[in-house]
């Protein structure tokens, strides 16, 4: 399966109190907004409250979060677009 050069834009993100791990000083919680699915890397794309971009690793969702998604996915609730490199 290739990668696919198309994101998902969702037509209204979804809020959600992000908290994370990771080795080092790398620990996080943040308010983001997940804006919809990098087809490329298959990861969520956000932004925080700062506006500064995030790549959202699924596991870090919570399964309500994901709910919510997934029902904005199954409604359409969404656009496709073209990723330009």
């Amino acid at each position: 399966m290739g990668k696919e050069l198309h994101a998902i834009v969702l037509d209204k993100p979804i809020q959600f109190n992000l908290v994370y791990y990771r080795p080092g000083d790398r620990d996080g919680d943040e308010e983001v907004l997940i804006t919809g699915v990098d087809g490329y890397s298959s990861e969520l794309t956000g932004t925080n409250m700062d506006g500064e971009d995030r790549l959202i690793l699924y596991r870090d969702v919570p399964i309500e979060t994901l709910a919510i998604l997934h029902g904005a996915v199954t409604s359409k609730g969404y656009t496709i677009q073209e990723l330009i490199w």
